[in-house]
């Protein structure tokens, strides 16, 4: 529908001040919500003649029309700034948090090597004290069969002795 040149003027406000797209789309809004009135050409004439109609049956009171825009923030280049500096900073305390992460995940990673390596030293050295273990019982075991068998040998030297005696003895009487 055709803007009456009071719509025109609100119309090109507002895309001024939202952009092309969000100021048209809050122009409309407003004038279909009847925030703003007295913008379209075709509407204005036929509230014309409902307000002649009305205007012979009771008296009117001319008022302004006025304008209800949506409130939004005031963008100021200062706050923008702040507000990304803010949100970098938030960004930048994500990214420690995830390094610091990684870090804890290497130094756990780290510490689990360790644990392995020295649980395999730790199996290893009881491998040796076991063979050491092993050998020490074996070389007593020797010893011991040493010492029994040098003790039966000395035994029957004992004996063939007394033996060799006896016969000596015999023989010479």
């Amino acid at each position: 529908m055709p803007l009456t040149s009071k719509g025109e003027k609100i119309h090109r406000a507002m895309v001024e001040k939202y952009g092309k797209e969000e100021g048209e789309r809050i122009f409309y809004a407003s004038k279909n919500a009847g925030r703003i009135t007295g913008v379209d050409k075709k509407a204005d004439a036929e509230e014309k003649k409902d307000a002649e109609a009305e205007v012979k049956e009771t008296p009117t009171k001319e008022t302004k029309t006025t304008v209800k825009e949506p409130a939004e923030e005031k963008k100021d280049p200062k706050s923008e700034v702040k507000s990304a500096e803010m949100e970098l900073k938030a960004l930048e305390r994500e990214q420690e948090q995830s390094e610091e992460s990684q870090s804890r995940q290497n130094n756990i990673d780290d510490q689990k090597s360790i644990v392995r390596q020295l649980r395999n030293e730790m199996r290893e050295t009881e491998h040796k004290e076991r063979m050491g273990i092993a050998d020490a019982t074996e070389k007593l075991e020797y010893q011991q069969d040493r010492a029994t068998l040098m003790d039966a040998i000395s035994n029957a030297c004992d004996s063939l002795a007394q033996r060799m005696d006896a016969f000596a003895a015999r023989r010479s009487a």
